[in-house]
């Protein structure tokens, strides 16, 4: 059976934190805009990317890290999707991933990278470099995150549930 967590989000799951911070990527004053969930250890990872024939270069250097079965976490940014901008935008998804890293202790190899947003502009990097260290994570950073991805959503989305598998739950 299948229990809905009240109040539940990603950090509901053992082991995970998550956080964000305004870096200035959107328009919106004190908006969050740069956010990272974190296992405190390698879990096994599974994705859901887009079908359309245009693909952010985050996208694909998330499909990339797919391949090794697991991750440790994601980090991603609003206002600026990555998309439509040629090479620069896998060069600069890589170094966020790398900057995000750095910043827990873990390899950006071992992170996804997501970005959503205006399509045809490049990350602003500058933005990202000097902010993403005021990302600060813990076990209640769930909605902090959820409301960093957040584009033209009127509100945050997040769902918890619990189940038992093989006896564990």
């Amino acid at each position: 059976m299948i229990e809905v967590i009240k109040g539940g989000g990603i950090t509901s799951a053992e082991g995970f934190v998550a956080g964000a911070t305004y870096a200035g990527l959107k328009t919106e004053p004190d908006s969050l805009d740069l956010g990272i969930i974190l296992s405190d250890r390698p879990a096994n990872a599974a994705a859901t990317f887009t079908s359309n024939s245009i693909e952010s270069p985050s996208v694909s250097a998330s499909r990339k890290r797919l391949q090794r079965g697991e991750a440790r976490g994601v980090v991603a940014n609003s206002g600026c999707a990555n998309c439509s901008v040629g090479s620069q935008g896998y060069t600069d998804a890589e170094e966020m991933a790398e900057l995000a890293g750095i910043h827990t202790g873990v390899s950006g190899e071992e992170l996804f990278v997501a970005s959503t947003g205006v399509i045809g502009v490049e990350l602003p990097m500058a933005l990202i470099r000097q902010n993403i260290t005021n990302v600060t994570l813990s076990g209640d950073g769930g909605t902090d995150f959820a409301r960093s991805i957040m584009t033209t959503d009127s509100k945050h989305k997040e769902r918890a549930v619990s189940f038992v598998h093989a006896g564990k739950t």
